[in-house]
């Protein structure tokens, strides 16, 4: 077990994060999410993530208040109970269902989805796996109950340029990345993708083109991020937004991720459907002109029509379906109940869940259904905040992302969104701070 470079930098911002005030602990909280293949400790085959260890001391500086104001936190507010609802069912599912249903085939996390595929899953048993996701699933919950009582608008606002700002870093590093693979440029690959588990993944190739990796863990989930955060800058009334989601778009070109292409497309439609001001569209018809003949004149519009049309057919695309097949399957052996949290891993959020939490997943869905719905509200609340709709619009698009191909609710860029909008959700009589 050895300390990353990387990792000594951040431990020694997160004890310093210990005496400062919460906007430094909130900054390095949004940040580390997008950090997903930096490690701060490794291991021989794993790596443990600076934001694991960033939600440990955010969780250690503010445990405090739950003794200063246990009366508030007995009772936790509205939407808030679900979540709740469902961390206890994970927890005591993770422990009694594998052994309920012990021997059954599942797709276990530590083998890829297509070996998972191949050999037709392993037999089911409890193993450290679903300790440590219990273990992840409540770190997350009581991060959230602590900004949730911390909640202020003066914090929301303060976040949300936070989390641009990690958009802002996703997309640098992507970009120096690509001209490192491009041009032989230095980029510091084994500086930030150094988890022992992941950082091999930083050298992916589609159609003798490197894909951008940037901070994440493999292409699909950048592809989901970016994707996600073009439309949510994208609809900021500024000229730098503007600007700023034409660079998140080429980045996410680079990328070649099917499930970027596909999350920005789907994600687009809805969010047009759902805007009120249609002239919204004039502008998107223009910037899809011009985006168009930048693609068709780097060569890389025909290398995405490839990719999007060969990907369902694919093996990794088969392989892919398989394992959310395999899920349903599961669901139906286990009579509903899942193999508990850890277990199994298919391609998708949504399947992932079902398979693992069975009908209790119903309780988590509830939850970021109301929270989409509060966060939506909010853009009528604060309508000449210029960032207005950010959290709302990227935690929709992501969802759908996961749902098409990002399975983890370990995944920090879930947790990231859903961190910032806990701060203003249900504060209507909190005193506002200028």
């Amino acid at each position: 077990m050895n300390f990353t470079v990387f990792g000594i930098i951040w431990l020694i911002l997160l004890f310093i994060s210990l005496f400062k005030g919460i906007k430094w602990s909130l900054s390095l909280l949004i940040i580390s999410c997008v950090f997903q293949s930096t490690a701060l400790i490794n291991t021989d085959s794993k790596g443990f993530s600076i934001f694991l260890f960033t939600e440990l001391f955010f969780i250690i500086k503010y445990f405090k208040l739950i003794f200063r104001d246990i009366h508030k936190f007995i009772i936790p507010l509205n939407f808030f109970k679900y979540i709740f609802i469902f961390l206890i069912f994970s927890i005591l599912g993770g422990v009694i269902l594998p052994n309920i249903f012990e021997g059954i085939k599942v797709f276990v996390p530590e083998l890829g989805i297509d070996e998972n595929y191949y050999i037709g899953g392993k037999p089911l048993f409890f193993s450290s796996g679903n300790i440590v996701q219990m273990i992840y699933l409540s770190l997350n919950i009581l991060t959230l109950y602590l900004l949730f009582f911390l909640r202020s608008r003066y914090l929301y606002f303060f976040s949300i340029k936070m989390f641009i700002f990690s958009i802002l870093i996703v997309v640098f590093l992507g970009f120096w990345e690509f001209l490192s693979k491009q041009f032989g440029i230095y980029y510091p690959t084994d500086f930030i993708s150094n988890n022992a588990g992941y950082a091999l993944l930083n050298d992916m190739v589609y159609l003798d083109q490197k894909k951008i990796v940037s901070t994440f863990i493999e292409a699909s989930f950048t592809g989901g991020f970016l994707a996600a955060a073009f439309w949510a800058i994208f609809y900021i009334k500024t000229l730098w937004a503007k600007i700023f989601s034409f660079f998140i778009f080429m980045a996410l070109t680079f990328n070649l991720s099917g499930t970027g292409f596909a999350t920005f497309f789907i994600g687009g439609v809805i969010l047009l459907i759902l805007n009120k001001k249609f002239t919204y569209v004039f502008w998107i018809l223009i910037l899809t002109l011009i985006l168009t003949y930048i693609l068709i004149y780097s060569g890389y519009y025909d290398i995405i029509k490839e990719l999007l049309i060969t990907k369902s057919s694919s093996d990794s695309g088969i392989n892919r379906q398989g394992s959310n097949d395999f899920s349903l399957k599961i669901f139906y052996e286990t009579y509903g109940f899942g193999v508990g949290l850890g277990s199994h891993r298919a391609s998708s959020f949504l399947f992932t869940i079902i398979a693992c939490s069975g009908i209790a997943s119903i309780f988590l869905f509830i939850y970021l259904f109301k929270i989409i719905k509060l966060t939506y509200k909010e853009i009528f609340k604060d309508n000449n905040f210029i960032y207005s709709g950010v959290v709302f619009r990227f935690g929709l698009v992501y969802l759908i992302a996961q749902i098409l191909a990002i399975p983890d609710i370990s995944n920090p860029t879930f947790w990231s969104w859903q961190f910032i909008a806990l701060l203003y959700i249900d504060n209507n009589n909190l005193n506002k701070k200028k």
